[in-house]
């Protein structure tokens, strides 16, 4: 079996887990709902009951006003019986003993059950808008993964576009090559240089360590040999690939040395179409700059993602995706994946220790804990500002149910072997 025809049965599989997980979840809250209906059709009934026994004027009246009874208000339906029972219990009555103590306790009897009635009536009435909030919660997750599913397909159709393209050097097809590119052929080089700058067209892969990483694996030498190092140096000399000076500093916020980042230059793209006949893909941070909020935040994204590929700890599925809840407020996550086991949709949110806007910020986590379920993750780039996260989203989503799943950079891959996840902090 192909490696395509893999990715799809995986794929099918996870989409078939999902559709199974939705199904049950919203089977069992509409059983919950019907219930709850039930219990509430029999409290207001009971109410309404007592309103007739005590005011049939006002019952004739109402039904002969062409309404039905379910259409009485229960708060006005509870108040008038309470009025009449009051009524009743203090209108005079005559001074025979018997008499009196029977319509005492006969008063005091429907009392006690208006209030049983009234109290049912009331926690079916909560039960029911903590189940509609549910409900709305469940369909907001339904849009979501339906618009997710969405842009999965589109881009998979066009990664299959760009697959299907002819492939080729125009070169051995007859067409004449500029002379830059005839003069870098006679190189001795030339053969290195060209699996190098392959790479980088192929994949959009910007990192330098990822870069030589792959390259290692294709010209079948270790990533330290040197010689790697010494292709990209030429190729950039001779104008194919650029390096990306973004960065105010190249120590990194989490330690170590910030790496060198490359894209393909024009000429770099052109001759990566006379070497295989088809156009470079974008480099990947050139793409994931355009959505986040600095390049110290897109490489923080880079770094996350592919530990979460390499590790399988998720199934990558889109990175800042722009998804619209219904209430038509946006919600990007940073990462969108699938848990492989479950086939669940999982958003990451991915965060480095910076000034920010307190109030968008409580938007932000609200619109996640909609979206999610209640389901916050969070990997960060240090571990001293996971509790500062923690008390942020805990004060944003007050008062509402919720659970919390925590990481940072420099210490998932140790909880991953330690805990068989990469969560360090947790709150259920």
């Amino acid at each position: 079996m192909d490696a395509d025809s893999l990715s799809q049965q995986q794929a099918k599989q996870a989409n078939l887990l999902t559709g199974a997980y939705l199904e049950l979840i919203e089977k069992e809250q509409s059983d919950r709902m019907q219930n709850l209906q039930h219990a509430y059709t029999i409290a207001h009934s009971g109410l309404v009951s007592f309103l007739t026994l005590l005011d049939p004027g006002y019952i004739d009246g109402w039904i002969k006003g062409g309404k039905t009874l379910a259409q009485l208000d229960d708060r006005f339906v509870q108040m008038r019986v309470t009025d009449l029972l009051k009524q009743l219990r203090d209108k005079p009555v005559p001074p025979t003993p018997e008499t009196g103590e029977e319509q005492q306790r006969r008063i005091l009897e429907l009392q006690k059950q208006t209030q049983t009635l009234q109290d049912a009536l009331t926690l079916a009435k909560q039960r029911t808008e903590t189940l509609e909030q549910e409900i709305r919660a469940l369909q907001s997750r339904n849009s979501i993964q339906q618009q997710v599913e969405q842009l999965v397909i589109k881009e998979r159709q066009t990664a299959s576009t760009a697959s299907s393209e002819t492939s080729g050097s125009p070169v051995l097809k007859g067409m004449s090559e500029p002379n830059w590119m005839a003069e870098w052929r006679k190189r001795t080089t030339f053969d290195r240089d060209a699996v190098l700058l392959t790479v980088i067209g192929e994949t959009g892969i910007s990192r330098r360590p990822r870069i030589i990483q792959l390259a290692a694996v294709r010209m079948a030498v270790k990533p330290e040999n040197s010689a790697l190092g010494d292709t990209i140096r030429r190729i950039e000399k001779r104008g194919l690939i650029e390096r990306l000076e973004l960065f105010e500093k190249r120590g990194s916020d989490t330690g170590g040395v910030l790496p060198y980042l490359y894209h393909l230059t024009e000429q770099g793209r052109q001759a990566y179409w006379l070497l295989s006949g088809k156009n470079a893909l974008e480099c990947e941070f050139d793409v994931l700059m355009k959505r986040h909020k600095s390049p110290e935040h897109t490489l923080l994204n880079m770094k996350v993602r592919e530990f979460l590929d390499d590790h399988q700890v998720y199934q990558v599925l889109l990175e800042a995706a722009a998804l619209v809840l219904p209430d038509g407020h946006k919600f990007e996550p940073d990462i969108t994946a699938r848990d492989g086991s479950t086939g669940e949709l999982v958003y990451i949110e991915v965060e480095r220790e910076a000034n920010k806007d307190a109030q968008a910020r409580i938007q932000k986590w609200q619109n996640f804990h909609i979206a999610s379920h209640g389901i916050i993750r969070v990997i960060c780039d240090k571990p001293s500002f996971m509790r500062k996260l923690a008390s942020e989203i805990n004060f944003a989503l007050s008062g509402q149910r919720f659970a919390t799943y925590i990481s940072n950079v420099e210490e998932m891959e140790a909880a991953l072997v330690t805990k068989g996840h990469i969560w360090v902090m947790e709150r259920q």
